[in-house]
């Protein structure tokens, strides 16, 4: 696990120095070793975590007789079977690392290695022979990689401040990424929040020539999450549970690679639980509240009682002033902008608690929902989906929570949201970030008041989705949710807290066999109570406490700091500089005069959120321009600042 940062193209006078700077600058990621090599017309560099072979698997790795050169942030699980297979084709190893068999691996089957590794990735090969860089990333976007063009160069690094610093990078909001954002809460791949810096989307390849950088910007997709296939494969869920135990096992397993102790992360729901179970780890690592409604404790403490675990648990409560106070820092760690940072911040605090017990290896149970449709809007689109198709309101099932009137309005929204955005509602429409219960109407009247010019941003490409035989179904709503929500939110939030604390999460749930094994399952199963995630469930009766198996699925949630600190005299002043109509003006697409109204309302002692579907619309968009302005502020306005303050707290630059 690594941070890596590199160039195509001019080579300035100053090139080793920017490269150095930009390595430094990713120390949180790599904090081990760094590593530098410069050839003409390149330059690749990279900061170490030493998981594989640490005494020898130093990287850049340089290829002596082809000259090819990698660097590589991510690892690749099983990789000695790929090894093994290298060294038959005549192949010598000088190391015993990932790294050196993955540009093997490229000088073999050039391109194909990226469909032939299991793992998460994010990598840069310089080819000398075709003075070729390519860069690549995993199948789900687990491993984050930026560019940009600059002075006629291409540069490139594991986290946007290593660009955002470069001498003479402008520095700028893109203003329909903010929109986007405003619009949607997250940014989808390529587009980031900063103008002239693109994400490399998951699953993509770009081969950048050295001598024609304006005419080869053009990543190509290697991988697709499959759409239900329907090839065959177990019939009923007792067959199915026992192939998913071997395949997940397996998952589990081969996430243990490595020359380091694996501790696991516990939330105490099922999907952590039955990873804990399968790794059976020494220590596992955990977060608890005092509120009863947030706090799963009993749970955490069940499975690891269970397992045999030592668990530790991060106290929310005894912290608060702390994360509080932490929102710019967060920031600058996260880059993107963020209204739910309590959530994010915890990643970073719980992992650090791993660490300080000296674990650079976690193991998680990010994506779970994703593979299985676990989440509460999978169970209520079949539904949605029929209604919106016939208009013909049935009986709604009682077990949704909705009576017929809240149904009727959301089914009203998800119909408006098809119409305008061409997906699923619950996952795209523009009503979605405010709360399915939310009146539809509150957008419509909320965009004309925040907005300086009507909302342009259009809905964002996603591959494959216009394949789906029926864009109702949950298979096509699965494979929206793997292009957006997947890696614009818990993948990229998981890397960047985690990284920061200088320690690798894992999700065997996010092992692309088990998607594409899903995949084959017969409709009947892989439609089978959406929500609920019977399969898993069926998994886990044999191996965790009835009490887990028998829960209902609990959120990751924490308590909103950021709107309650408006009530708050000392909050209001900290963000008056921030949301000062000068500095609204400036995102260039929310009016000031709303922002303004918006303070004030919430500081009326009489204000009442929670009972006003309108007011909560109108908080969840003042949360989203708070998050909008900090992004600003940290990485337009102080950047410098933050830069010299990171990198001094690490003691490097």
């Amino acid at each position: 696990m690594c941070g890596i940062a590199g160039f195509v193209g001019p080579r300035g006078a100053d090139a080793r120095a920017r490269l150095t700077r930009m390595a430094d600058l990713l120390t949180h990621r790599g904090p081990d070793e760094r590593g530098l090599w410069l050839g003409d017309g390149v330059g690749l560099a990279c900061r170490r975590l030493a998981i594989v072979d640490v005494a020898h698997g130093q990287q850049p790795i340089r290829h002596p007789e082809s000259g090819a050169v990698v660097v590589f942030n991510g690892e690749i699980y099983g990789y000695r079977a790929l090894r093994d297979e290298l060294t038959a084709r005549g192949h010598r190893f000088e190391t015993s690392c990932d790294t050196e068999v993955l540009l093997a691996g490229w000088l073999a089957f050039g391109e194909g290695v990226f469909e032939r590794v299991d793992g998460m990735l994010a990598c840069a090969i310089w080819a000398p022979a075709t003075r070729e860089l390519v860069l690549a990333r995993d199948r789900f976007g687990k491993k984050p990689l930026y560019y940009a063009v600059h002075e006629g160069a291409l540069w490139f690094a594991s986290e946007m401040k290593a660009l955002l610093t470069l001498p003479g990078f402008e520095r700028r909001l893109d203003p329909k990424a903010s929109e986007h954002f405003l619009l949607f809460e997250h940014l989808f791949d390529p587009m980031t929040p900063f103008a002239g810096v693109h994400a490399l989307p998951p699953a993509h390849v770009l081969r950048v020539r050295a001598d024609r950088l304006d005419a080869s910007l053009e990543p190509r997709r290697y991988w697709s999450p499959p759409i239900g296939a329907e090839e065959g494969g177990p019939a009923t869920l007792d067959a199915a549970a026992e192939e998913l135990a071997a395949l997940f096992g397996d998952a589990v397993a081969r996430r243990t690679t490595g020359d380091v102790p694996v501790g696991a992360l516990l939330s105490g729901g099922i999907d952590s639980s039955l990873v804990c179970q399968s790794l059976r780890p020494r220590d596992a690592f955990s977060i608890g509240f005092a509120d009863p409604r947030l706090d799963e404790s009993a749970h955490q403490d069940a499975v690891a009682a269970h397992v045999g675990a030592r668990l530790h648990r991060f106290d929310f409560d005894a912290h608060v002033p702390a994360i509080a106070e932490s929102y710019a820092e967060a920031q600058w760690l996260g880059e993107y902008a963020d209204p739910s940072f309590e959530q994010d911040i915890l990643i970073r605090h719980v992992t650090e608690l791993a660490a300080d017990q000296g674990y650079k290896v976690l193991l998680g149970g990010e994506g779970a929902d994703e593979l299985f449709r676990g989440y509460r809007h999978y169970a209520v689109h079949p539904h949605l989906a029929r209604y919106v198709q016939t208009w013909d309101l049935e009986e709604v099932p009682e077990w949704l929570g909705f009576d017929d009137d809240d149904f009727a309005d959301l089914a009203e929204a998800e119909a408006a949201g098809r119409a305008a955005w061409g997906i699923g509602g619950q996952l795209m429409a523009p009503g979605f970030p405010f709360g399915e219960l939310l009146d539809p109407g509150a957008f419509g009247a909320l965009a004309g008041e925040v907005f300086v010019a009507p909302p342009a941003a259009a809905r964002p490409a996603l591959p494959g989705y216009e394949r789906a035989a029926d864009p109702s179904s949950l298979d096509a709503l699965q494979l929206a949710e793997l292009h957006t929500r997947l890696p614009a939110y818990i993948l990229r939030t998981l890397d960047r807290y985690s990284m920061a604390s200088s320690v690798e999460v894992r999700c065997p749930f996010l092992d692309h066999r088990l998607f594409e094994w899903f995949a084959r399952l017969p409709k009947t199963l892989r439609d089978a109570g959406p929500g609920d995630k019977p399969l898993l469930r069926r998994l886990a009766a044999d191996r965790l406490p009835a009490s887990i198996v028998d829960r209902s699925k609990q959120g990751f949630l924490a308590p909103c700091l950021l709107t309650e600190s408006l009530r708050a005299p000392a909050g209001r002043a900290s963000l008056e500089g921030l949301l000062a109509p000068a500095a609204i003006e400036a995102l260039g697409v929310v009016r000031p005069a709303w922002v303004t109204e918006s303070i004030d309302l919430f500081t009326r002692p009489e204000h009442a959120l929670a009972d006003d579907p309108a007011a909560r619309a109108r908080a969840r968009i003042l949360e989203r321009v708070i998050s909008l302005r900090l992004l600003a502020s940290v990485f337009i306005d102080e950047l410098d600042t933050y830069a010299d303050a990171h990198l001094a707290r690490h003691g490097v630059g």
